[in-house]
């Protein structure tokens, strides 16, 4: 019987094929060549026989081909890289000098070929600026797939803080790293809303004369191409936001959004006043917030001037932009007060002063 079973193992090419030793007698594992005992020939099956085995064969090199997708698919899902921290706003209230202190202290977004530069800043996948949303969760994590096991992955997009929805359908993608909406971060800084909309229009004049005419540039100049002054830019914006009731301006709606879906644990409401005047006690506060510590602080950034540049918002402006805030402002400073932040927050929240641009 043993010389039996050693005369079998020597004629098989693979011991991978071997046979095992059961109950004293030489058994063949199903994938390899039977032979019996006596005289060691092979046994020969039946044409049926060797038909079944040959799809089950087959169905199990499919099964195995479909596992391994299904592994790498999911190993693939499970790794999707998100950042934690998201500055969501709001435009010209000193996002860009807060940014850029973060960006120099966390991991940033990687820019592709064609792409522009400011990207590696703000990578504009949630707001309708570049239209990116729609190419799905794997195109934005791609940005960021060089930050894994960083402890600050940044997105420093102003633009979003309309977006609350979208955000979070992202972050609780099935493809997103597990509990990654719970670790979110949210930033926002609040200006004085006809403040920040004066600096916004002096930021698309400046554009506008250097050739921009993206359709979030054009509306300050008039159809003959000449740029409109501020007067009439706001005599624009009143008819627009009286006929849109999502005003960027309107702080409050957006802050509600993002309460109903984040925790309000999550969102760190930072005063640009203060930016100004205590600077080193925001930069506290964001550093509270995150559970770090930098070494640096903040540069003050965007301060270019131009021969276009509005520094002072006249009467008539404030008379027709002023009541369109004025409800809103109110509101948010009663939403604040009853729905308190994170520790480090201001509270109360400051009222906005009426100052010009800086």
């Amino acid at each position: 019987m043993v010389m039996t079973f050693v005369s079998v193992i020597l004629r098989t090419n693979s011991f991978n094929d071997a046979y095992k030793l059961f109950d004293g007698r030489a058994v063949v594992s199903a994938s390899s060549k039977r032979y019996s005992e006596a005289d060691n020939e092979p046994i020969r099956s039946s044409p049926k026989k060797r038909s079944n085995q040959e799809t089950e064969k087959k169905q199990q090199q499919q099964q195995s081909k479909e596992e391994k997708e299904y592994n790498s698919t999911t190993a693939a899902q499970q790794d999707l890289v998100l950042p934690n921290v998201l500055m969501i706003g709001a435009q010209k209230a000193g996002t860009t000098s807060v940014a850029y202190w973060l960006i120099r202290n966390s991991c940033r977004p990687r820019v592709f070929s064609g792409e522009p530069y400011f990207f590696d800043k703000e990578v504009h996948f949630f707001d309708d600026k570049f239209d990116r949303y729609k190419n799905g969760i794997s195109f934005y994590s791609r940005r960021f797939e060089h930050c894994n096991c960083k402890n600050l992955i940044l997105d420093a997009t102003p633009a979003y803080l309309p977006y609350a929805q979208r955000v979070f359908d992202t972050y609780t993608d099935p493809k997103a790293q597990v509990g990654i909406v719970n670790m979110l971060k949210l930033i926002v800084l609040l200006r004085e809303p006809i403040s920040r909309e004066l600096s916004w229009y002096n930021h698309k004049t400046v554009r506008y004369t250097k050739g921009g005419r993206d359709s979030w540039i054009t509306d300050v100049a008039h159809e003959n191409g000449t740029i409109k002054t501020f007067d009439d830019y706001a005599a624009d914006l009143k008819d627009i936001i009286t006929n849109d009731r999502t005003a960027y301006g309107y702080y409050v709606d957006h802050l509600r959004a993002w309460v109903n879906l984040f925790s309000r644990q999550q969102l760190l409401v930072l005063s640009y006043r203060e930016l100004l005047e205590d600077p080193q006690k925001a930069q506290w506060r964001i550093q509270q917030f995150l559970g770090t510590n930098f070494t640096d602080s903040f540069v003050k950034s965007n301060t270019k001037d131009s021969t276009f540049k509005v520094k002072e918002i006249s009467s008539r402006a404030r008379e027709l932009l002023e009541p369109l805030f004025k409800e809103k402002n109110e509101e948010l400073l009663n939403f604040l007060e009853h729905n308190p932040g994170p520790s480090m927050e201001q509270r109360p929240f400051p009222g906005f002063l009426r100052i010009g641009v800086e």
